[in-house]
């Protein structure tokens, strides 16, 4: 959200609860991504550019709005919530200035600082621990995860299923797997082939998404009881 976008805001009330809360950031992108999971969010930079506020320039900008209210001006910016999550010493000077005005702001800029992500998922948006999320390295690997030919996929249709014991592979071994969960089919194997130190025998074998300890996604083989409550694509409506 840039400067324009902020100023329109300021001319109306949030239409929805969700929509009162207005996210400050250091970058662009993180302002586009928080935007995307339907917040509002607004850079706020080190150095002056044209499109996006300082905090200098901010606090000025929310100062002409001073000026005008009594013509009716600016009085809805009151119904927001400023919540700083931009760098502290850009966040003590916003705080300050909306303390001074009586707006009222939360000082949560630890949240982007490594120890949560926010996430829209289908059904809902939330925060998410950092040490939960694995990082793609580009957009083939994030498509490769997800978007998965309808002939390829297991999917999990009862309430818990776990993935097979294994002492070789603690970090695929006795995954629980929750209704609704898609995992990639993994190619047939060879008959004497091991996953996991495991036969493969009477299981399926799916290719399971795993965090690496710098945080980065991969892949491995997992295998999953033929008896478990799955099925191989989806299940008819």
């Amino acid at each position: 959200m840039n400067i324009r976008f902020f100023e329109r805001l300021m001319q109306e009330p949030p239409k929805t609860p969700q929509e009162k809360y207005i996210f400050f950031v250091d970058s662009p992108d993180l302002a586009v991504n928080i935007a995307y999971c339907g917040f509002s969010a607004q850079a706020i930079l080190d150095g002056q550019q044209d499109e996006y506020f300082t905090a200098e320039s901010f606090i000025q900008y929310m100062r002409t709005l001073d000026e005008k209210l009594l013509h009716g001006i600016g009085t809805d910016r009151i119904q927001y919530v400023y919540v700083l999550a931009c760098k502290k010493w850009n966040s003590d000077k916003i705080k300050a200035y909306l303390e001074s005005s009586s707006l009222t702001c939360l000082v949560e800029w630890k949240m982007f600082k490594g120890k949560d992500y926010l996430a829209r998922l289908s059904s809902c948006s939330g925060w998410i621990p950092a040490e939960d999320v694995a990082l793609c390295a580009d957009k083939g690997e994030w498509l490769s995860a997800w978007d998965l030919p309808a002939d390829q996929v297991l999917v999990v249709y009862g309430n818990k299923v776990y993935t097979d014991a294994s002492n070789s592979a603690p970090e695929t071994a006795r995954r629980m797997l929750t209704v609704g969960t898609v995992l990639e089919l993994a190619p047939e194997l060879e008959a004497d082939q091991l996953v996991n130190n495991r036969s493969p025998f009477h299981n399926y074998v799916v290719w399971l998404p795993v965090r690496r300890e710098d945080g980065t996604y991969e892949k491995k083989l997992a295998l999953i009881p033929e008896t478990a409550k799955v099925s191989e694509g989806y299940l008819p409506l």
